[in-house]
Formats: C-alpha cells, sequence, structure tokens
C-alpha cells in the first residue's frame, strides 16, 4: 500500500484519503 495514503480493498490504493 502506499505511504502517507489510506487505501481501500475496493480501490486497491488509487483513492487517497
Amino acid at each position: 500500500m502506499d505511504s502517507g495514503i489510506e487505501v481501500f480493498p475496493s480501490n486497491k490504493g488509487t483513492t487517497p484519503k
């Protein structure tokens, strides 16, 4: 997963929180 970015299983790290 991307560091500093909260990701979701549905988006696989494509959605920054």
